[in-house]
């Protein structure tokens, strides 16, 4: 038989990529860094957006060296810089980070329904019950939103293009506000605000793993990433604008829920419902891809031994169950812990979530510098240019927003001293399970083709097993093959 045939084209990476990133806690950073220095966030987003850009592409030559990996991002740092920071990498790079961000998400949905309905139900619990839900759609094998993901993901793009345009037009319902275009143009303030925007733009990586079913991935994926960032940076730039207009500056940084405002300025209280669904939708849509994601890859790091076999093992349903568990699990402890139900809460919780992501761009710009060397000849189907110019600056850009993660210095050291906390957490784990379970060195490198032959193999054991599985029930189903017989 000849190859699957590969239904996923330049639209669909775009849709996809686009649609994870392109959130209502976006709104939220958005309208905070606006509403700190004026249209001048505009250049901290473009700056914000080149480094996603410059990250996006490590993660794209990565991909190219070692196609398809379920464990992303960990097994490519086991085979450039061994167990611990492989281990290291898929905790805080990848769970954690998804943790705080998806909670932020279903904060902000759990917040629309208390300004829908005012039924006095905390934020968080609203948060629990769409988290529960979406675990056991996940166990249960039932996808039912990766049909409409793109659709989701348009609906939101043209949603915001539309309101932004109004508003830039002075076409909406509200009344305009006079006030200067500029609160800040320094490059101190712009600069301060870069780690905040950078938050507009993560996310595309979880399209990477999609590659086998891209057509011409070579091509479309490196291509619709970059797109989405163009079309994500444009985007903003038009609401920033529209914001402008019809919102106070003030108004707009202080705000628990900036598009609710801007969309009723703009609609009337039908901006309220509009608004309020696409942030549900959006919930909906991203915890789900996280859930189904991360078990995924989690899966993949038990296939190499880096985390508990368990993570491998499938239910009846041929889902990653432990995978999912965990996800739920960690979900609903960040929001019990930090319950946050306001802007400054949310923010402290984004920015969190940035910092663990930057930590794990930087190992992925690491990643390439070192299998290039280790690996110069290997066929990659995407390569940056410019030799190590761009991971290196890359680096530097990561390293600098972390250091600088917030201008405040209390929220500062709440958002390091969590991630400190975490990482000991990791390492203590890593270190035990590498020396006690698996024997090894910390610093064990496995092959990049030991790596993608584990894969191979459990992949055509586990589809073995579950067509067999599926015949069995078959057989067993009044009228099958086995009902017949006699």
């Amino acid at each position: 038989m000849g190859e699957p045939k590969k239904k996923i084209g330049l639209m669909s990476v775009i849709a996809t990529s686009t649609g994870l990133i392109v959130a209502t806690s976006c709104l939220l950073t958005l309208g905070q860094g606006a509403g700190a220095i004026g249209a001048t966030f505009i250049f901290s987003m473009m700056i914000a957006c080149i480094l996603n850009m410059m990250a996006f592409a490590s993660l794209c030559e990565l991909n190219s060296l070692m196609p398809n990996l379920r464990g992303g991002m960990g097994q490519y740092t086991y085979a450039a810089l061994g167990a611990l920071p492989a281990v290291i990498c898929i905790f805080g790079g990848y769970v954690t980070t998804n943790c705080f961000t998806s909670s932020t998400e279903v904060s902000m949905c759990g917040i629309v329904f208390e300004e829908f309905f005012s039924w006095g139900v905390p934020p968080f619990v609203v948060g629990i019950i769409i988290i529960l839900f979406l675990g056991i759609v996940n166990l249960l094998g039932i996808d039912i939103f990766a049909r409409v993901q793109n659709v989701v993901a348009w609906t939101l793009l043209g949603s915001l293009l539309v309101l932004g345009v109004i508003g830039i037009m002075g076409k909406g319902m509200g009344v305009q506000v006079e006030q200067p275009l500029v609160e800040a143009g320094d490059i101190g303030s712009v600069l301060a605000v870069v780690p905040m925007a950078f938050w507009l733009f993560i996310g595309m990586d979880q399209v990477i793993p999609m590659a086998g079913e891209i057509k011409n991935p070579k091509k479309n994926l490196p291509l619709g990433i970059f797109l989405g960032l163009g079309i994500v940076f444009v985007l903003m730039v038009v609401m920033v604008f529209g914001f402008h207009n019809y919102v106070p500056w003030a108004e707009l940084g202080s705000a628990d829920s900036p598009h609710i405002i801007y969309g009723v300025q703009i609609l009337g209280q039908g901006g309220i419902v509009w608004m309020g669904i696409v942030a549900i939708l959006a919930a909906i849509s991203t915890v789900n891809v996280v859930i189904g994601a991360i078990s995924r890859i989690m899966e993949g790091m038990a296939q190499t031994g880096l985390v508990p076999a368990i993570f491998a093992k499938r239910n009846s349903k041929n889902m990653p169950f432990a995978g999912i568990i965990l996800m739920m699990s960690g979900l609903i402890l960040v929001l019990c812990i930090f319950q946050a139900a306001d802007a400054e809460g949310l923010i402290i919780l984004i920015l969190t979530g940035c910092t663990f992501w930057m930590i794990s761009f930087v190992i992925s710009h690491v990643n390439v510098l070192v299998l290039r060397k280790r690996m110069p000849d290997a066929p990659r189907s995407f390569k940056l240019p410019f030799g190590p110019v761009i991971p290196v600056v890359g680096i530097i850009g990561m390293i600098w927003m972390i250091v600088n993660i917030d201008p405040d210095p209390d929220f500062r050291m709440i958002i390091w001293r969590t991630v400190i906390i975490a990482m000991i957490l990791y390492v203590a784990y890593a270190i035990l399970w590498i020396k006690l379970k698996m024997k090894r060195p910390l610093f064990h490198l496995m092959p990049v083709a030991k790596i993608m032959q584990i894969q191979k193999e459990f992949e055509d054991k586990n589809d073995a097993e579950w067509k067999a599985k599926l015949a069995a029930r078959a057989e067993a189903k009044p009228g099958g093959e086995s009902a017949g017989k006699g």
